[in-house]
């Protein structure tokens, strides 16, 4: 997972772009808290009860290979 490129923050994802599940589930522990913060960084509070999070092409593909490892694919 690629955490500093700008340039392919919206280069549509592939599945060649995704991690094997096996590969994943190796880095996950690494990977995990990198991708936290990032998602972190990318979060805004309006107020008490609203948060805008702004979704880019690495959380995206975190949720994406999340999926696929709770579901047992790829």
């Amino acid at each position: 997972m690629d955490f500093d490129s700008p340039a392919a923050a919206w280069v549509k994802l592939a599945p060649a772009d995704l991690l094997p599940l096996e590969r994943y589930v190796r880095e996950r522990a690494q990977l995990r808290p990198r991708v936290i913060a990032h998602k972190k960084r990318r979060t805004v509070r309006c107020g008490p009860n609203v948060s805008l999070s702004f979704e880019d092409r690495l959380t995206v593909q975190y949720q994406v290979q999340e999926m696929l490892r709770i579901e047992r694919i790829f």
